[in-house]
């Protein structure tokens, strides 16, 4: 199924000008023809955005459910990424919303909670949530807390997520509501059937027992996406001054032509499914209220992944800026094939006693466990190096990703030309478990109480985690060859831009059939223990924490100030080898942190309110950059080896927030917000890469690990408007509204040491934007509903290298349309009818001396929804 993305993107947009013409015209000729208004939609979900905002005590945003109770578009990632101060990362550029960034400072500075719990990671490598396992159908509302209260975990930077979930006393009886829809995606699987894509949610709330008591919340939900991606690639250039001479990766600035060593396309074939709910009981009455729940979430992701490489070897040949060639060559084919299954699961239980007028007192106790595992299927394939494999290539400009012609496509494509390399399987299991436990007394803290009060109180958690890695791969056995012949499918897919050329793609049933009839032809592979004993490594970290806090509410003033203590005491463990010997070993530390922060609100007028923030946070390292072990990752003609540092210490910062809020209209808001954040101790990984041999025998070897390196201070504006009726203006654009918001950060990113002893800034912040905006325009009459939105995105570096800021890499600008059609059946079911990336928005890597080269282009298509949402 191919459609055209322009098509569709014009029928959007007309949907959206079309409803609003006509309402334009019957306003002229009949003045009460706009007064049948229905708030639906994003133009809802913008006013109880609004009154979240000057409900809350800190500067915040949130987004929040629409009529059916269900949050925007398709997870929790992509729904925030609409939230002022907001943008997000998605999962290798090619999935769902994934890591979210924060006022520019990415997943490893925020902190991301269900109902004030901190919820453990399923990431292998971060401590980070993947908002993609959590399905929206569980939460009310998620609120994005810029500063910080002492009564708050101090480990937020960047900023704190809070998921609310819903409570069966938001209403006052029974209330059932869902969505479900089909989908359909540009780019459908390859080398499997395509199966139906979609989504369905339902949401149960109750109230029963004496005086209804007694609630019962169920929420559930499930999303399916089967699609495909194409990742073109180049990974690295060579540089030649204008005699063509080749130049060092030190002297790469001086370059007069950059010549692509290597085209290789990733295409993959992918089944994602999100599922799972949560069941909360609740009681309340005047002085007690208590609550149990519990959340399971799943996510699941079952990947095939077809790569072939063709790169040079020695010097570029015929350069011209536009084109050249290699008169050696080698090529590769690979399959990978992943079965990823994270898991999050969660107990909370609470309760809330007030004993006397203005006191209450918190306990609450939750534990939660996350789990991923992966199973692993590698073949890998190689020419020899030779002239037979000899090309040309042709690139209309540094920007454009060029197109490779095969001087003998006859050897290029001859299975038999094709080596083993290695083959077989891995398994990666990590598991993370937590428990916390806290008290907590308040005095005259109620949202309106007014005068002076106070609260104390004191948390735990417990925290511990293991992550273990399983290869079994295989080489062939001396003396034998194993060839890719007879090994490969018919299936010939030939990319958008590799003009005649197609990717050679591997059968596993046929390789493993191979395998199991030929097994004197491989040999386990001779690292294989190495592996399995250098990624493995455990940690336990527990935090104990106490805050005390004063606050003092006038008529038009409030201000809150305090202090939160923490405690950490750490321990991580991994296999070291010394002298060739493996062995388990341990490494702890422990520091403290004594946390103050100060936040103030004052209502100038009734419409103007001017808040104020100043903290200390600190951002602890991710878990496995503390575990000294490390790993290595062989590639065609390149080695990755990657390390841990146990004696890395946390970030600390110093923050300062000014915000003014001007409510000039009903549910509309103009807010400017001014932040900085200074960052001590920053953490980063740096890669050092060295060529090791030369002529066929050359290979990249790059070395990765972790450090505190230096300050890092950013400084950013932020700005947000909310109009959600342009009836302001005039009745007759009563129907119209708009939500837009952009953040601009001015970076003083770190100065990190290169290999050669000096010093160089970085061009930016690492793994975020520092120009991020939306702009949603909507439109509601009489049961018809539409909105149209736009989300951009700077570029962002995404790996920093000691050797040469030439192999730098930023994720480039990203610009991405949506748009949605809703019309109210009847006033319980409504048609929904939704477009995502109607531009086909490619996510683009980049590269060079002035990150101007291409590096990396995904395609991952436009994607088409039709459903029914509903509430009774």
């Amino acid at each position: 199924m191919r459609r055209s993305n322009y098509a569709v993107s014009a029928l959007a947009l007309a949907a959206m000008v079309a409803p609003a013409a006509q309402a334009t015209a019957q306003s002229q000729t009949d003045p009460t023809a706009v007064e049948d208004i229905v708030v639906v939609g994003a133009r809802l979900q913008s006013e109880r955005a609004v009154e979240a905002k000057r409900e809350l005590e800190v500067i915040s945003d949130s987004v929040t459910g629409d009529e059916a109770g269900s949050l925007p578009d398709f997870g929790l990632g992509e729904a925030l990424d609409r939230v002022p101060g907001v943008s997000t990362l998605q999962n290798n550029a090619r999935g769902e919303a994934q890591l979210i960034s924060i006022r520019g400072l990415n997943a490893d500075y925020n902190l991301v909670q269900v109902d004030g719990v901190a919820l453990p990671t399923t990431e292998t490598n971060r401590r980070s949530v993947s908002l993609d396992v959590i399905p929206s159908s569980i939460a009310q509302r998620v609120e994005v807390y810029k500063t910080r209260t002492p009564d708050m975990d101090g480990n937020a930077v960047g900023g704190i997520v809070n998921l609310r979930t819903r409570s069966a006393f938001d209403r006052s009886g029974r209330f059932l509501s869902g969505r479900m829809n089909l989908g359909a995606y540009d780019n459908e699987r390859r080398y499997r059937d395509t199966t139906p894509s979609g989504q369905a949610e339902v949401n149960f709330s109750d109230r029963f027992g004496p005086d209804g008591k007694f609630g019962i919340v169920l929420a559930g939900g499930y999303f399916r996406r089967d699609s495909s991606s194409l990742n073109s690639a180049i990974d690295n250039y060579l540089y030649y001054d204008a005699a063509g001479v080749r130049l060092s990766n030190a002297n790469a600035a001086d370059y007069a032509v950059a010549a692509p060593n290597r085209r290789r396309w990733y295409t993959y074939d992918n089944l994602r499914q999100r599922y799972g709910g949560l069941a909360k009981l609740e009681y309340r009455d005047s002085n007690f209220e208590t609550h149990l729940t519990y959340g399971d979430f799943h996510h699941r992701n079952d990947e095939q992944r077809q790569s072939n490489s063709l790169y040079i070897s020695g010097n570029a040949a015929n350069l011209t800026p536009t084109s050249g060639s290699a008169e050696r060559a080698t090529a590769q084919v690979d399959l990978a094939e992943y079965y990823e299954r994270r898991r999050i699961q969660y107990w909370d239980s609470a309760l809330k006693w007030r004993p006397a007028e203005r006191s209450e007192v918190a306990l609450a106790l939750n534990y939660a466990i996350s789990s991923y595992e992966k199973d692993s299927y590698l073949e890998t394939y190689r020419t020899s190096t030779t002239a037979s494999l000899a090309y040309d290539y042709e690139q209309a400009d540094a920007k454009t990703y060029p197109v490779f012609v095969s001087r003998n496509p006859d050897f290029y494509y001859g299975a038999a030309n094709y080596r083993l390399i290695e083959r077989g399987p891995t398994y990666d299991e990590n598991e993370e478990r937590a428990f916390s436990g806290a008290l907590d007394y308040r005095y005259n803290m109620d949202r309106k109480a007014e005068g002076l009060g106070f609260a104390v109180g004191g948390k735990a958690r417990l925290l511990d985690r293991d992550y273990d890695l399983v290869s079994a791969l295989y080489t062939p056995a001396s003396g034998r060859t194993v060839t890719l012949a007879g090994l490969t499918m018919p299936d010939r897919y030939h990319p958008y831009n590799g003009g005649n050329d197609y990717i050679i793609a591997i059968d596993r049933a046929a390789a493993e059939a191979a395998f199991a009839a030929t097994p004197s032809n491989y040999r386990a592979a001779a690292d294989d223990l190495a592996d399995n004993l250098s990624a493995d490594y455990a940690l336990t970290e527990d935090v104990f924490a106490g805050y005390a806090l004063v606050r003092y509410r006038g008529d038009r003033f409030d201000l809150t100030a305090g202090a939160r203590y923490e405690d950490t005491r750490l321990e991580t463990a991994s296999n070291i080898s010394r002298s060739g010997t493996w062995a388990w070993e341990a490494q702890s530390q422990r520091y403290d942190d004594l946390l103050p922060s100060l936040t103030a609100n004052f209502d100038l007028t009734d419409q103007l309110r001017l808040r104020f923030g100043a903290s200390q946070t600190i951002g602890r390292p991710n878990y496995d950059l503390l575990a000294a072990r490390y790993t290595i990752t062989e590639g065609a003609a390149s080695r990755t080896i990657t390390g841990g540092n146990p004696n890395l210490r946390p970030r600390r910062s110093d923050n300062f927030d000014l915000s003014a809020e001007y409510y000039f209209a009903p549910r509309s808001a103009l807010a400017i917000g001014l932040f900085r954040r200074a960052v001590h101790d920053e953490i980063i990984r740096v890669v050092s890469t060295q060529v090791e041999g030369s002529g066929d025998d050359e290979i990249t070897v790059r070395t990765s690990m972790p450090v505190n390196s230096g300050d890092l201070t950013l400084d950013g504006v932020e700005l947000s408007l909310s109009v959600p009726s342009l009836g302001i203006l005039s009745p007759a654009l009563d129907t119209l509204g708009f939500a837009a918001n952009f953040s601009l950060v001015d970076p003083t990113p770190l100065t990190v040491q290169m290999d050669d002893g000096s010093m160089r800034r970085l061009p930016g912040l690492y793994e975020g934007a520092d120009r991020f905006g939306n702009l949603t325009l909507f439109y509601s009459l009489r049961g018809l509903s539409a909105q149209i939105a736009y989300n951009y995105k700077s570029s962002q570096l995404v790996q920093i290298s000691t050797s040469s800021s030439v192999l730098d890499r930023s994720l480039g600008d990203s610009h991405v349309i949506d748009a949605q059609v809703r019309y109210r059946i009847t006033p319980q079911v409504g048609l929904i009818i939704q477009g995502k990336n109607l531009g086909n928005n490619r996510p683009t890597r980049w590269t060079g001396p002035e990150q101007d080269l291409i590096r990396e282009e995904i395609d991952n298509g436009s994607s088409y929804f039709v459903g029914l949402n509903f509430r009774f």
